[in-house]
């Protein structure tokens, strides 16, 4: 059989605009209020579009601030195209039933309507919302057969509900968590901010090893870096921090009760002076395990406190959240009990806001390890006051750095893109991939054997011939003057035993991948 090797000489730029995107998400930044989610979905799809990638979103919710029309309009100017799929003849429509199977219905209708409009779509873990369109993928729903599918572990239904004490045994939890591992089972590609929370996904048995998985750290925007500037220059180097502030979602996840404990201790309503003149909460309220509304927990628990608190829980983005720490010269808390990667960590580093953070999940794995004075003991009231007294006194000193830089997180999400859509390619009949194609393969060479799986486990020998070619080919390119640093060969799925041989002569490459045609990671099936 003969074997065709195609070089992929289209540059960095080229490779990285072939494959244009969709990114499915619950909420955007400014259509709904800042959280995690939403910040990071929207980050992502205004980073692919700074590099030249065509990008589409699809809103799976509804629009809380201002209306459809309107966010269509600014989403345009901004080069996104804005698709709300819970639409219908224009009218944003009520969703009955289950919420996340309705939505993820919604968002498979669309893109099965749509077929040539996304090459790679970027869709969260949360609630399954991919669920009905990589179902549909895998029973051969041919509208979706050359659309990639990258999930986004960014939070999960289990983790949530156990961390804040709520019953996760209910119908609508335990369908949710299914469509979540479900989710992840079927993905081309998981990606998640943290090695913690990829590490935490599979020992629950929610991600499959079989999986391919990246960790990418959420894309970090420009807008941030330097937005305290000055606050720790001059006089100021040396001045005390006025207030400490409770920095997300107001949930006995994020450590709410322990920290509302340890400004008890460092506040006395009677006693010792207090080191801050002012209490903030900073981030969207919610409705606690005891059914209370936060806000008046937190109003209650007040009251004990000698200096006044102050709840802002209504900020559209992440910047006016931060600039109203470094208006107040706070120092920001993360106590949270289990986190996979909160970007507020991160976002307060780059923007220059003192922070400490609590050792829970990925939290350890967001800072350089020149911050490790940040972090304390997650659950421990007595080592938050510690820590907090310390930032109070000296804010500067707890000015952190993220561990990976704007421009390094940028670099792997255009890697995780374009090789979304290799790894779909490559799941193709072998037949289908074309020279075109091949060149929007993020490698410098791609190796493609022309057999066919079938006839393979028809005439093994044939098969076996075509394997030596394979490897043929790869010892040639190993050979030649022309350094070659990249390589992926494709291998019928039924006879991937024959890639060892290959696996041993690509090893002289500085990166290489064999993938069977339906998509089997070789290398892992090879280690079983």
């Amino acid at each position: 059989c003969a074997v065709a090797a195609l070089a992929a000489t289209a540059t960095a730029a080229q490779a990285t605009t072939a494959p244009t995107a969709c990114v499915a998400s619950y909420a955007f930044a400014g259509p709904n209020h800042a959280s995690g989610l939403a910040t990071a979905m929207t980050r992502l799809a205004s980073e692919l579009t700074d590099q030249g990638v065509k990008v589409t979103l699809l809103h799976a919710g509804p629009v809380r601030n201002g209306d459809v029309a309107t966010w269509t309009s600014k989403f345009n100017s901004a080069g996104l195209q804005y698709i709300n799929v819970l639409q219908r003849n224009g009218e944003q429509t009520a969703v009955a039933g289950s919420l996340a199977k309705v939505r993820s219905f919604r968002l498979f209708e669309w893109l099965a309507a749509h077929p040539t409009t996304c090459d790679v779509v970027h869709v969260h873990d949360y609630r399954g919302l991919g669920y009905m369109t990589l179902t549909a993928k895998a029973a051969g729903e041919a509208s979706l057969q050359d659309v990639a599918v990258v999930v986004q572990a960014h939070g999960n239904t289990r983790m949530m509900h156990e961390s804040n004490n709520v019953d996760h045994t209910t119908p609508e939890a335990m369908a949710d968590e299914a469509m979540e591992a479900g989710s992840l089972a079927m993905a081309d590609l998981v990606t998640a901010p943290t090695q913690w929370y990829m590490q935490w996904l599979t020992t629950q048995g929610l991600l499959p090893t079989s999986t391919s998985t990246r960790v990418v750290p959420n894309v970090l925007p420009a807008e941030l870096e330097g937005l305290a500037a000055g606050a720790c220059t001059g006089d100021n180097k040396a001045a005390p921090a006025k207030a400490l502030a409770f920095f997300g979602r107001q949930t006995e996840l994020k450590g709410l009760n322990v920290f509302l404990d340890a400004v008890e201790q460092l506040c006395p309503a009677t006693g010792a002076t207090c080191a801050a003149s002012k209490i903030l909460f900073v981030g969207p309220a919610a409705t606690l395990s005891s059914g209370r509304r936060s806000t008046d927990v937190i109003n209650e628990r007040c009251q004990s406190f000698s200096v006044p608190c102050e709840i802002v829980s209504h900020l559209s983005s992440t910047t006016a959240a931060l600039q109203l720490l470094v208006k107040e010269r706070a120092v920001a808390v993360l106590p949270s009990l289990q986190e996979p990667a909160p970007s507020a960590l991160v976002e307060c580093a780059l923007a220059g806001v003192p922070v400490i953070a609590s050792n829970a999940g990925g939290l350890p794995e967001m800072l350089a390890a020149t911050s490790a004075d940040s972090y304390f003991e997650a659950g421990s009231v007595r080592a938050l006051v510690v820590r907090a007294g310390e930032a109070l006194a000296s804010p500067c000193s707890f000015r952190a750095s993220p561990a990976a830089s704007r421009d390094d997180t940028s670099a792997m999400w255009a890697s995780v893109h374009t090789e979304a859509a290799a790894i779909n390619m490559a799941s193709s009949a072998v037949s289908s991939v074309t020279t075109e194609a091949a060149r929007a393969m993020p490698v410098t060479v791609a190796i493609i054997g022309n057999f066919d799986s079938d006839e393979c486990l028809a005439e093994p020998l044939a098969c076996t011939t075509a394997m030596s070619s394979v490897v043929d080919t790869v010892r040639s390119l190993a050979a030649q003057t022309q350094a070659v640093s990249e390589v992926l060969a494709v291998v019928p799925t039924s006879h991937v035993e024959a890639a060892h041989g290959l696996d041993a002569a690509l090893s002289g490459f500085v990166s290489h991948r064999i993938v069977g045609s339906d998509g089997t990671d070789v290398a892992a099936f090879m280690n079983t």
